[in-house]
């Protein structure tokens, strides 16, 4: 997607259990240049926003990383970021992230979020529990795909740490926090 300021288009990915916080989800990536929600059957509402539905998988446990998939299929930005339906972005978040990556060589970026039990990153690592989906800024091709089949925490380490190699810029950590996890 080619933007009149030459800067770098960001697609917000997030996939949906149809939670009630999904449209504050949505509302909190509204600068982004495209949001790509997928689920299962029927979403919510959510305004000007790309739904697409993703067929029902019989593997519970995997649900979020096949969705985040499909998800990433369908973006046409140069830059994908990830957030889940019951988290949300600090303000000014998807510019920040917009303003970093634009310009610069293919990356993983591992931005930092607040969780309940502190910030995330805790050191510039990918391991596991210290990387989480909302944290994660990729470009838009030559990635490999979530891993299907393992745990939440699992996922998340296991796309950062496939990925880590897969562009030329390795991997960026950035102290910025973009957003909340299951703010209240």
């Amino acid at each position: 997607m080619i933007r009149a300021d030459g800067l770098a288009s960001i697609t917000v990915v997030i996939p949906t259990m149809n939670r009630p916080t999904l449209a504050r989800t949505v509302q909190s990536a509204a600068g982004a240049d495209e949001i790509v929600v997928v689920g299962d059957g029927v979403l919510p509402a959510t305004g000007d926003v790309r739904l697409q539905e993703s067929p029902r998988s019989t593997d519970r446990g995997s649900r979020a990383a096949e969705l985040r998939n499909a998800g990433m299929r369908q973006a046409t930005g140069d830059w994908i970021a990830f957030m889940d339906d019951d988290d949300v972005f600090t303000p000014r978040a998807v510019d920040t992230i917009r303003a970093i990556v634009s310009g610069q060589q293919p990356a993983l970026y591992v931005f930092r979020m607040l969780n309940p039990g502190g910030v995330l990153w805790r050191h510039p690592v990918i391991e596991y529990c210290n990387v989480g989906t909302p944290m994660i800024v990729c470009p838009s091709r030559d990635y490999k795909p979530w891993p299907v089949g393992g745990s939440y925490p699992a996922e998340d380490y296991g796309f950062a740490h496939a990925n880590q190699t897969a562009w030329p810029g390795g991997v960026v950590f950035r102290a910025e926090v973009i957003a909340h996890v299951r703010p209240t």
